[in-house]
């Protein structure tokens, strides 16, 4: 737990690094990168915002699909009696011949 709160910037990290952007940008600059630092962040939320609306709207889309699928229930695909069995099926024929052997006429050829 102490090792979190090792790596949380301070009051003093925080002074050094204002010092340090003051000393690179100067102080006519400051103004403007603080102006453009806040216009960034407005138009992160903003998409934020929208995106979050938009799964939001995706949401209820999907949400309200399933209701609807669960409150109609899926008729049953209508299936065909099988015929009754009048005769027991045939036994399969018996074979009788011998399978046909190569002479050496036909091996000749």
């Amino acid at each position: 737990m102490y090792l979190l709160g090792a790596f949380s910037p301070g009051p003093l990290e925080f002074g050094v690094i204002l010092i340090v952007v003051l000393i690179i940008f100067g102080p006519k600059q400051l103004p403007k990168l603080g102006k453009m630092f806040g216009q960034t962040m407005k138009e992160v939320r903003a998409g934020v915002e929208e995106a979050n609306q938009g799964l939001a709207e995706v949401n209820d889309a999907v949400s309200g699909q399933t209701a609807a699928a669960a409150a109609v229930p899926a008729e049953a695909p209508a299936v065909a009696p099988a015929p009754a069995a009048t005769e027991a099926p045939a036994a399969p024929a018996e074979v009788t011949e011998t399978p046909a052997v190569p002479t050496e006429e036909v091996q000749a050829n």
